[in-house]
């Protein structure tokens, strides 16, 4: 009797632990680089940026590290609003190797770079661009972000 019972548990706990399990689809992967990445770029911890990023995109990061000043830094530790972001489309290439992005992002401090302070905004709109390499989803950035897009509203 017990050697019926045994492989029906067995065969019970198996699929119970099957089913327990969920995939994680490409736009949830993304989404979470994306927040990943935002959160550190936005907040000027770019170093930490860095690691959502390909090669080629780090010289942007230290390009827009060297422009932070002090006062800066101050100044967004002082600013009382939070950040908060939401991605608003995914949209990828036919080949499914890479991936544009568009991300809302509110209450943020914009690194204006060049001397100028930086400026406290309520919301934009910011366009990314990520590569597949390896199977992981990197941020290729092609310049430092200063400025977001304008969206038409409808």
């Amino acid at each position: 009797m017990k050697k019926i019972i045994i492989p029906f548990i067995i065969i019970g706990v198996t699929t119970l632990i099957a089913s327990c399990h969920t995939t994680v689809s490409e736009d949830e992967r993304i989404g979470e680089r994306v927040d990943s990445f935002a959160t550190y770029y936005f907040n000027w911890q770019y170093d930490k940026a860095a690691a959502y990023c390909t090669p080629p995109s780090i010289k942007w990061l230290e390009f827009a590290a060297s422009q932070v000043r002090e006062g800066d830094v101050e100044q967004l530790k002082a600013k009382e609003s939070q950040l908060t972001m939401e991605i608003i489309s995914i949209d990828y290439s036919p080949d499914e190797q890479l991936a544009r992005v568009k991300q809302r992002v509110s209450n943020y401090m914009e690194a204006r770079g060049f001397g100028e302070p930086p400026a406290e905004c309520e919301e934009g709109i910011y366009e990314w661009t990520l590569v597949k390499e390896k199977r992981a989803w990197l941020i290729r950035m092609e310049a430092v972000s200063y400025t977001h897009l304008t969206l038409p509203t409808t």
